[in-house]
């Protein structure tokens, strides 16, 4: 996605399942749209794109302690 896309790019994915792709191209900022028959492969990628946020602070917390104690040393 980072190679091949900028920010509010927009990311087609035919085949969502869990919703990976979705869920990095939110991170990164790029518009996302994915097609999945599947409805509990459905369900579960609206759960995890419903939770992009929490995860992005998490990823920067996360960071954040892991950049410090590096600079620690």
């Amino acid at each position: 996605i980072l190679a091949s896309t900028k920010p509010d790019d927009l990311i087609l994915d035919p085949f969502n399942g869990s919703g990976t792709t979705g869920v990095v191209a939110k991170k990164m900022g790029r518009k996302y749209i994915g097609i999945e028959l599947n409805k509990e492969y459905l369900k579960l990628s609206k759960a995890r794109l419903k939770n992009v946020w929490y995860i992005l602070i998490l990823d920067i917390y996360y960071y954040s302690i892991y950049t410090y104690r590096r600079s620690l040393n």
